[in-house]
């Protein structure tokens, strides 16, 4: 089963499956989803890949198009996966992230669900996520911010389910 929603020029879509995190199955629903966003955006068929910013790889990190202005990001979860895209000339950096479990567990020390994906999402737009310690972020209204930083937009997203999920982003 698949949603959809449109957050300003971001759209974003979940798709659930019968997989692990990130097993064959939730990977092919990734991809998929990636791959139709990115046409609907562009108009074209165009390749998805990883590279990431922190050391150069290209079997993990942040999903890119070539020779595409469009920015993406992709989280799995146990049962789902999430991905968002929306053209670079409107946003600057984009983060999705998506966990299994009920809004008010507690992720972490002191942080409940829900806003573990605010964080999550956000220091994956930021694009520095293995870098940044959650425990400095500041969740607040509808922004994420960690110090030094220029703030996140933040939404959580109505996730059927038994998922929490959330988008950070900047307007260019």
């Amino acid at each position: 089963m698949e949603h959809r929603w449109s957050v300003g020029p971001i759209t974003v879509a979940v798709r659930k499956h019968d997989g692990a995190r990130r097993s064959p199955i939730a990977r092919d629903a990734g991809s998929l989803l990636l791959t139709d966003l990115v046409r609907e955006l562009t108009g074209a068929e165009a390749a998805v890949r990883r590279l990431c910013p922190n050391c150069g790889a290209t079997d993990h990190g942040r999903p890119v198009v070539p020779r595409r202005d469009v920015v993406l990001s992709l989280s799995y979860a146990p049962g789902a996966v999430a991905v968002a895209a929306a053209p670079g000339d409107a946003i600057d950096g984009l983060g999705i992230d998506i966990e299994a479990g009920l809004a008010e567990t507690e992720a972490i020390s002191g942080v409940c669900l829900r806003d573990w994906t605010r964080l999550e999402a956000a220091m994956k737009a930021d694009g520095r996520a293995s870098m940044l310690d959650p425990a400095t972020a500041v969740v607040s209204g509808d922004h994420v911010s960690f110090p030094g930083a220029p703030p996140w937009f933040s939404t959580v997203l109505p996730v059927p389910g038994p998922f929490q999920a959330a988008i950070a982003y900047r307007y260019r």
